[in-house]
């Protein structure tokens, strides 16, 4: 009988991971009716007269921007995540320790000590995922549909089948950007063709009137509602945030904190589309970090320095542009200044710090 209950439970899991395959069918669905119409109906059957020069243009640009979508889209669905690096890991003996432990906070703070992290939980704790057994990143969040945590986590997009985070970010763009273009193109190069179409006698071309105008307006439709989710992530990387982000800012221990990751717009684009401008729209990986550690705001990071020993240096801020050193008062001797470098103009500003509690 428990075997019998063991498949029955397998089985409902198999479909139902089935299941999540449907939108992206529908997708790919909806991209071989519009290819038959565009290709074969109003360019290859003759019903739409057309100068040859016209059609191998026409078919030229729209062929290259369906290869960029559908690489876009693939690469959205198939990109594996980058698995947490194994630092954030407790190694075994420590996992069994915090079994043994009535409160493990306390520990999981100090394996954190030597971790890159700026964000806590609301109770100001270190984020730990308890099913994963790991110490979350910074930006990382665990995904309950894939069942795994992701590294700097955007959303769980149903119409991919997959989480949308640091490995494939700048794919899900990609998709969205072609999908408008791609949509836009096709009402724009077929217009002139249906309003032609239909001057004609009604019982002429039936079937091709009703196919090319209900393929033109179900496309329409999808780069239009597609368009405003482009444009809401053209924010977010303009902002460099995600969309967790957005609807819950990033908490360190001074409390949310909203453009903690912002660094100019410059070098927000820098980080998904990489430094080489005609890589930017091709679907490869330029996307710069390593996911798990993440450049912040200058003056949001003078507060963690305080704790500090005299004259440490915070490399992980130098991708920032700035090295930030914890400096001693000369008369004193007391940690009460931090200096910030701007290694790119070379300027200091010496900022002076709050004194700390004892």
């Amino acid at each position: 009988m428990a075997g019998f209950l063991e498949a029955c439970q397998h089985c409902c899991y198999y479909c139902l991971r089935g299941l999540y395959w449907v939108p992206v069918g529908f997708v790919v669905l909806i991209l071989t009716w519009g290819y038959y119409v565009y290709v074969y109906t109003l360019h290859l059957s003759g019903e739409f007269v057309k100068p040859i020069p016209v059609s191998v243009l026409f078919l030229f640009i729209g062929h290259i921007l369906l290869f960029l979508h559908v690489s876009s889209y693939a690469r959205t669905i198939l990109t594996k995540h980058k698995p947490v690096p194994s630092e954030f890991m407790p190694t075994d003996e420590q996992l069994d320790q915090m079994d043994t432990m009535e409160d493990s906070q306390p520990f999981i703070a100090q394996l954190a000590s030597s971790l890159p992290l700026n964000q806590v939980t609301r109770s100001g704790s270190v984020r730990y995922c308890a099913h994963c057994e790991l110490i979350k990143p910074d930006r990382t969040h665990h995904c309950s549909t894939c069942g795994t945590c992701i590294l700097k986590m955007d959303h769980h997009c149903p119409w991919v089948n997959n989480c949308v985070g640091f490995s494939n970010y700048k794919y899900f763009y990609l998709f969205l950007f072609y999908t408008v273009v791609l949509s836009l193109w096709f009402c724009l190069s077929s217009l002139y063709d249906i309003v032609h179409l239909w001057r004609k006698d009604l019982k002429e071309g039936l079937a091709s009137k009703f196919n090319v105008t209900f393929c033109f307006v179900i496309l329409g439709v999808f780069g239009l509602s597609t368009s405003c989710l482009l444009f809401f992530h053209t924010y977010l990387i303009f902002t460099n945030k995600t969309t967790i982000e957005s609807m819950d800012a990033p908490r360190t221990h001074r409390g949310p904190v909203k453009d903690l990751y912002y660094l100019g717009v410059r070098r927000n684009l820098r980080a998904i589309f990489g430094s080489n401008p005609f890589l930017a729209l091709l679907p490869v990986n330029t996307s710069e970090g390593n996911g798990a550690s993440f450049p912040i705001k200058n003056h949001h990071h003078i507060a963690e320095y305080r704790s500090q020993r005299t004259g440490r240096t915070d490399t992980n801020n130098m991708e920032n542009g700035y090295t930030v050193v914890l400096t001693s008062n000369r008369d004193s001797g007391s940690e009460s200044e931090v200096e910030i470098f701007a290694v790119d103009d070379r300027r200091t500003e010496t900022v002076p710090l709050a004194s700390s509690p004892q």
